[in-house]
């Protein structure tokens, strides 16, 4: 019985830890750059503002507008991404938050 815990997890020896050599075909290649703000369209914009509507470690958004919450995570040094707050400066941008009726 106890042969079936030690199946159903893989076990490490002491010293084969070895470092591996980075395959070719990663190496040299760049990331893919996030879209700017200008390409989103109004339905991905509004998708990224919910998203930090329902990010609760940049403080409560009930009762509170987009751009006073961005501010006060900014004073409270909570570090919100700026991407959002790039969003808000658009004029065709929701600044109330989803909680907000």
């Amino acid at each position: 019985m106890s042969s079936a815990v030690w199946s159903s997890f893989r076990q490490k020896r002491p010293g084969s830890e070895t470092a591996r050599p980075e395959s070719k075909a990663g190496s040299g290649t760049k990331p893919a750059a996030a879209p700017s703000i200008e390409s989103l369209d109004a339905e991905e914009v509004e998708a990224l503002l919910r998203q930090f509507d329902m990010t609760s470690k940049y403080g409560p958004s009930m009762g509170v507008t987009r751009l006073e919450r961005w501010e006060r995570a900014v004073d409270l040094k909570l570090n919100p991404p700026k991407e959002v707050k790039e969003l808000l400066d658009l004029p065709t941008s929701n600044p109330k938050s989803c909680f907000d009726w």
